[in-house]
């Protein structure tokens, strides 16, 4: 992990909470992290505050296990996402909504071409290639 745990894995937290609060400008964050030894931070957490008493509490590790959900807490509610980065449900007390993203399915067929490409010890593969010189 070259940039750390902010920069590997928090930019997904950082992204989804500037989802939630949509152009709001924050008024105040707090920030808190561990380093390493050699001095990448290995975990972060941060409060963000925005006007109107809205906050965000974001985690991130690379150190320790965190459950991958985005949660968003309101004055009607609360809704629950897990695999936030890329989710395929919304769960609330009442009920769970599935979804799926467009053309999602077709990843499938990327990854397990990417599989056997490693398992062949593969540095590249032609199909991509041609792929990469039609779309570019």
């Amino acid at each position: 992990m070259g940039g750390g745990a902010i920069l590997d894995l928090g930019v997904y937290m950082l992204q989804f909470q500037q989802y939630v609060f949509r152009g709001l400008r924050p008024i105040n964050i707090a920030v808190n992290s561990h380093l390493n030894d050699q001095k990448t931070d290995e975990s972060a957490g941060a409060i963000i505050t925005y006007p109107d008493g809205k906050m965000a509490v974001v985690s991130t590790s690379a150190r320790v296990s965190l459950p991958n959900e985005g949660t968003v807490v309101g004055t009607k509610g609360t809704i629950r996402m897990p695999d936030f980065w890329c989710p395929t449900q919304l769960i609330t007390p009442e009920k769970t909504v599935a979804f799926f993203h467009k053309n999602s399915a077709g990843l499938a067929y990327q990854a397990e071409e990417a599989r056997q490409c490693i398992k062949a010890g593969w540095m590249s593969n032609e199909f991509f290639l041609v792929l990469r010189r039609v779309a570019f």
